[in-house]
């Protein structure tokens, strides 16, 4: 199509602008409508990714966490100490940085926001524990001191839960227990956790003498395969070992498929609603509009061609919300606390909502999308004008 003819589309289509203001109420609908789903997107992809960073980054490639064969989290292992001490003296381990033997149970904790009672998990360590986690630092306060009934809480736990300031008392299976630190982990897991003395706390839930999980700290990672084969070939070993990363990710997958699950089910919903809004308002553009537009085919523009103005003034309306959408729900929702249940730990844990470059792109693709829907339904109605109609409406 040569430049004359551009400009003659132009100007036939600049002719009937004054009556845009009919179409205004469909415009906003449609930019409402794909602005609705665009942030509905960017929500669900921001709970998704927050709780994911918070997992992966919580687990090391480098520690190696070893349960009972068959447990799929800490909470439901058991480690007798005789097995704790044949890992300890494998030759493999005995190479390592560091080991702890570690609890790891439930207690409760009203909310502050709601006064709602939630499970928190409680971790017994040593004080060789400290060392294979180099991103845990106190802020505030002191570290426990073993054999005393005190704790350390993490950040999370101390701005959402009510009463677990430093110098406050806790309950800790019916007796109190004194806080006397918070420590921050930058964003893991473990700010959502409560530790204390192992051999305390398994006394008091009567655990008798075993661990629920044994943490190994290596130089390399890859040692964490060769301590398998060690621990498959001890018949006196009914025990399995991963890295703490694989671990992590394995605890955040329940929580990302319940995710995705309802949230993209409803996105959907939303996503075939924003494409009738937006097919309708193009439908309203065809109908005040349909003079010119059999007048451009008369003279030779093809279907497409003399819709190009339609699908610029409707898919601009669409696009423009979806660019709200998304810049609307990353300015609200980045780096907002949020804490949901872990559905293999039943304990909270708290996390930040995170949106990235990435995640807009996705969302402005979906907007693309409804665009792109809308616009094919268009073209097909547009080039369904008989020639007879063009100083009416569409019928």
């Amino acid at each position: 199509m040569n430049l004359i003819a551009s400009t003659n589309l132009i100007l036939v289509f600049g002719q009937s602008a004054g009556r845009a203001k009919g179409r205004v109420y469909n415009l906003v609908a449609t930019s409402l409508s794909v602005s609705l789903a665009t942030a509905a997107l960017m929500s669900a992809l921001a709970l998704r990714t927050g709780f994911d960073s918070a997992m992966q980054n919580s687990g090391s490639d480098d520690v190696a966490i070893v349960l009972r064969r068959g447990a799929q989290t800490e909470l439901n292992s058991s480690i007798e100490l005789s097995q704790a001490r044949v890992v300890a003296e494998l030759p493999t381990v005995l190479e390592s940085r560091g080991l702890s033997g570690e609890m790891y149970v439930v207690i409760q904790a009203p909310r502050k926001e709601d006064g709602v009672v939630v499970n928190l998990p409680l971790r017994g360590i040593a004080e060789s524990a400290v060392g294979l986690r180099p991103n845990v630092t106190l802020t505030e306060g002191r570290m426990y001191r073993t054999g005393t009934q005190e704790v350390v809480v993490g950040r999370s736990v101390a701005r959402e839960y009510d009463g677990f300031g430093i110098g406050q008392k806790i309950d800790v299976g019916g007796e109190k227990w004194l806080i006397v630190g918070v420590m921050e982990a930058d964003g893991t897991v473990f700010e959502s956790e409560v530790w204390a003395d192992v051999s305390l706390i398994r006394t008091l839930f009567n655990w008798g003498i075993v661990y629920q999980s044994v943490r190994i700290l290596f130089e390399n990672g890859d040692q964490i395969e060769t301590l398998r084969r060690e621990i498959e070939r001890d018949p006196r070993l009914e025990l399995s070992v991963q890295s703490e990363a694989a671990y992590y990710s394995q605890q955040a997958q329940p929580v990302i498929d319940i995710v995705t699950l309802i949230g993209f089910p409803l996105i959907l919903v939303m996503t075939i609603g924003a494409v009738a809004s937006c097919t309708n308002a193009m439908y309203d553009i065809v109908s005040a509009r349909s003079g010119e537009i059999v007048t451009l085919k008369a003279i030779g523009f093809d279907a497409l061609s003399a819709s190009w103005p339609v699908m610029i003034e409707g898919g601009g309306s669409a696009l423009l919300g979806g660019v709200v959408g998304c810049l609307g729900a990353y300015f609200a929702l980045d780096g907002t606390d949020a804490s949901t249940l872990n559905a293999l730990s039943f304990a909270q844990v708290s996390f930040y909502l995170q949106s990235s470059v990435a995640d807009i792109g996705i969302a402005m693709l979906l907007a693309f999308v409804i665009v792109l829907f809308a616009s094919c339904i268009v073209v097909r109605k547009t080039s369904s004008l008989p020639l007879d109609n063009a100083m009416g409406g569409v019928r």
